[in-house]
């Protein structure tokens, strides 16, 4: 009886893996027919998707520049620089405070989302509602290339409220050590 539902088990789970998959190349395939004629694109902290209709684009047009900014509290921007960096694009790594700088040349913003909730919300790292307000201010389209697998269900529910995740960031800066024993010091802040 046990052997029969792990065996259920097992056959739910190759399902919904070949679900995803599918889903994945239609992400990768409408995320480049998007892109189309899009020259600067401006890459906000590391989502697979994202990196992946890079590539997918990268192959059908040749002049792009990549916008990508570096926040040394998310670290988002390195590992999108890895996943893109042997491309034959022209990448602008800058830091995160340098957006306002490139926003207004950018044709559209593409960054991951942790989740997205019923009313459309979604919820990522720290920069991201700046980098989205920014674009706004713009008129610079924000795409979340997303799976359906990130939707939070228990939005759907009229008394449902997400909680701000809170991070100490203590360890991310280069503080002197006495300044790290000072009670009256806190370096806790939103991270997603």
């Amino acid at each position: 009886n046990n052997r029969i539902e792990v065996n259920k088990v097992y056959e739910n789970i190759k399902k919904l893996q070949k679900k995803l998959i599918l889903n994945k190349k239609n992400i990768i395939r409408h995320g480049t027919e998007y892109l189309h004629n899009k020259t600067n694109i401006l890459l906000f902290d590391y989502s697979s998707s994202v990196t992946d209709i890079i590539k997918s684009y990268c192959k059908k047009k040749n002049k792009l520049n990549l916008i990508i900014p570096e926040s040394r509290t998310i670290n988002g921007g390195i590992p999108i620089l890895k996943d893109l960096y042997e491309l034959n694009v022209f990448i602008n790594f800058i830091p995160d405070m340098a957006i306002k700088s490139f926003i207004e040349k950018t044709d559209v913003v593409l960054f991951g989302v942790e989740s997205f909730d019923y009313n459309g919300d979604g919820w990522n790292t720290i920069g991201s509602y700046i980098v989205s307000k920014l674009a706004n201010d713009n008129q610079v389209p924000v795409c979340i290339p997303t799976d359906t697998i990130k939707f939070n269900q228990y939005s759907k529910e009229s008394t449902y409220n997400k909680k701000i995740i809170y991070d100490d960031f203590q360890n991310i800066y280069d503080i002197p050590i006495e300044l790290t024993k000072i009670s009256n010091l806190d370096y806790s802040c939103p991270e997603i």
